[in-house]
């Protein structure tokens, strides 16, 4: 299943409450990012869910807010710090006329595993296993 939105917390709300209220709902959801899955916390809130024991939520960003909310967020960490130090340094290469050997820069990402996420209880388990995207 995947739902589009705009990275903002209501339209991961709005996409999460779409696919919630599926006879066979998901029991995760990988949000493209902290945001987005910020707005699944309040999806899942206002249909009775509990996070992570009815539905366990990904983001990706790792935005200091991740480490906060209730249940602390698991996400995908891109270094994003680092990525401006790199892209920063590119530019002032490119500035310079100089050539860049790789146009394609690979960074480092880490999963910073918190507390939104659990097995699937055998209560929540369907013949289909669906796991959700929202993007």
């Amino acid at each position: 299943m995947i739902e589009h939105g705009d990275f903002l917390a209501e339209s991961g709300q709005a996409g999460a409450e779409k696919m919630l209220r599926l006879p066979c709902r998901p029991t995760a959801i990988f949000a493209a990012n902290d945001q987005t899955a910020f707005g699944v916390y309040r999806a899942a809130a206002e249909l009775g869910l509990t996070i992570p024991r009815d539905l366990s939520v990904v983001g990706f960003d790792n935005i200091p807010e991740a480490a906060t909310v209730r249940p602390g967020l698991t996400t995908v960490d891109q270094f994003i710090q680092e990525m401006g130090v790199t892209a920063t340094q590119i530019l002032i290469r490119l500035i310079k006329g100089e050539e860049i050997e790789n146009p394609i820069i690979r960074t480092p990402t880490q999963l910073c595993i918190r507390e939104s996420c659990a097995p699937v209880s055998l209560r929540a388990v369907d013949t289909t296993g669906l796991v959700a995207d929202i993007r």
